[in-house]
């Protein structure tokens, strides 16, 4: 992250990525409904809300499997995926901390 892009813009931008990622692999009505109601005015205490307690209960990975299984992934694309969802995870979680 620059020292020119906010946190905020920063987050916003991740945030846009993660949510195209996840559509390419048709998510259940439950998911896309709970990504629509994401504002992104309202991205900051989200993460905090939301995020924070997967990574500081230690649940990201299991957190990760329950997304997974709410999307339409390819057997051999499973492993790549969840390690994404993963990653994103602890990306807002860490960039929240900084």
């Amino acid at each position: 992250m620059s020292t020119r892009t906010s946190k905020q813009d920063f987050l916003v931008t991740k945030a846009q990525n993660f949510r195209k990622f996840i559509n390419q692999y048709e998510p259940s009505t439950t998911v896309k409904e709970y990504m629509e109601g994401f504002s992104e005015d309202q991205l900051i205490p989200t993460i905090a809300s939301k995020i924070m307690p997967l990574v500081s209960l230690g649940v990201v990975d299991e957190s990760a499997q329950k997304l997974l299984d709410e999307l339409q992934v390819p057997e051999d694309k499973k492993g790549e995926v969840k390690a994404k969802i993963t990653a994103y995870i602890n990306m807002f979680a860490t960039v929240l901390m900084e």
